[in-house]
């Protein structure tokens, strides 16, 4: 199905909204694509994994997430806030 201009030049994506949705209602967590797709409801079997790496390069190229790799395995999470200083705030007040 073709898009519009408007619609390439935002690169307006129904999955890319709803990983950055499930990321930032879970802050303080970070995830393996397996566990994003679980947790917007989007079957990794059905989609490609190599579109999910492309689509989680290029937020995380945009800033718009953050990427780990730990233990050979890709982590993913919201982006830890920090204060004019540089200083990371926590997000998450049961982090140790």
């Amino acid at each position: 199905m073709p898009i519009t201009n408007k619609q390439f030049e935002q690169g307006l994506d129904k999955t890319r909204n709803k990983v950055i949705d499930f990321l930032e209602a879970n802050p303080g967590k970070a995830f393996l694509y397996t566990e994003i797709a679980d947790g917007v409801g989007i079957s990794a079997m059905i989609l490609k994994r190599v579109y999910y790496e492309m689509l989680f390069e290029s937020m995380v190229l945009e800033g718009i997430i953050e990427k780990k790799i730990i233990n050979l395995h890709s982590y993913f999470r919201a982006p830890i806030e920090r204060d004019q200083s540089g200083i990371q705030r926590a997000c998450d007040s049961s982090e140790s």
